[in-house]
């Protein structure tokens, strides 16, 4: 059965018969005009009617949204391990992929919260946690972008009077190739002197 039926079906007869007997009908006016609107945290401008249907089938159905007593505990653990994850794998991962785990984080601790609202009419707010978890993740990546910037100095003034510049900006791009004891290789070395060149 339709939940809504404008009155334009009514009057031109385009209503089934079935779709109005034994049912609870509330007649109302869905106008912006009409000044018969309230806001809601889903919408600016919701019909009254609306409003007052949804009220009725809650309490027909007995069917309640519900904050839980853990609601508020619930939402600290999520902030306080999703906090945990991002800021591992911002110091573990590079900036892309830990940016793509921020993500996943935080839209997993959304759906959650959607999937408590649907299956079992639980209320668990997906925005505080939603956030914090994005100020985390900010906070992780500049302190990570000023440390590796700290990093890149560093390398540059320590060794920019030694090696040529193109080899001092590859081990600024990447300080992990700086370790005690060097590398083996094949090498190919002239030596080769001028004629008459000093006395």
């Amino acid at each position: 059965a339709q939940r809504r039926i404008p009155a334009w079906k009514i009057i031109n007869g385009d209503v089934h018969r079935d779709d109005i007997v034994g049912r609870i009908i509330l007649i109302g006016v869905s106008a912006r005009e009409q000044a018969d609107m309230r806001a809601t945290p889903l919408s600016a401008a919701t019909p009254a009617v609306e409003i007052h249907a949804e009220l009725l089938e809650q309490a027909l159905t007995r069917s309640w949204l519900i904050r839980p007593h853990w609601g508020t505990m619930a939402e600290a653990a999520l902030i306080l391990l999703g906090a945990a994850i991002i800021a591992l794998a911002a110091r573990r991962l590079r900036p892309l992929a830990a940016g793509l785990a921020a993500l996943l984080v935080i839209a997993t601790q959304a759906e959650a919260s959607w999937l408590l609202y649907l299956r079992a009419q639980m209320l668990i707010d997906p925005v505080l946690p939603g956030l914090s978890l994005t100020a985390t993740w900010l906070c992780a990546a500049l302190v990570v972008a000023r440390r590796s910037e700290k990093d890149k100095r560093f390398v540059r003034g320590a060794f920019q009077r030694h090696l040529a510049p193109s080899a001092v900006e590859r081990l600024a791009g990447d300080p992990s190739q700086l370790r005690l004891g060097g590398d083996m290789r094949e090498t190919s070395v002239l030596a080769c002197g001028l004629s008459d060149f000093t006395e």
